[in-house]
């Protein structure tokens, strides 16, 4: 849009990018971890959690990057319908049409993401708990 706010698509892709090499880098250390565990016996059930945490984490990033897009929808939907002169046509009804499609998609976007967010807070909880029996096991 002409009169919407500056969007830096290239820095938000690039930043998006650094991040996803970041989580590479970090993922593949966790893997390399995960095989030491494993290695020296540690409970199966603990490196089937962090195995899960990392697949949650991963879902994470993604819903995130979708979200930020859909709400950017939102934003531009809303500049389009105030740009919007309705003159006794459909286009002003297809311009709130569209914004509050892009409204419900941001949502459910938001939804799966806060779902993703708790996912992970039940993981790291379980992953707490077994942790704690491995200790209190080799007392």
């Amino acid at each position: 849009m002409q009169s919407g706010p500056e969007y830096h698509f290239a820095q938000y892709r690039s930043s998006v990018e650094m991040v996803t090499d970041n989580f590479r880098r970090v993922s593949a250390s966790v893997l390399s971890v995960l095989a030491q565990l494993e290695a020296k016996g540690v409970h199966r059930a603990a490196v089937s959690l962090v195995t899960q945490l990392q697949e949650q984490e991963k879902a994470k990033l993604a819903l995130t990057v979708e979200w930020q897009l859909k709400h950017k929808a939102v934003v531009d939907a809303k500049l389009a319908a105030e740009e919007e002169t309705p003159n006794g046509g459909d286009d002003g009804a297809d311009v709130e049409s569209h914004l509050l499609a892009a409204e419900d998609a941001a949502r459910q976007s938001k939804r799966k993401l806060g779902d993703i967010v708790q996912d992970i807070h039940d993981t790291l909880r379980d992953l707490r708990e077994e942790f704690e029996d491995v200790l209190l096991s080799q007392d």
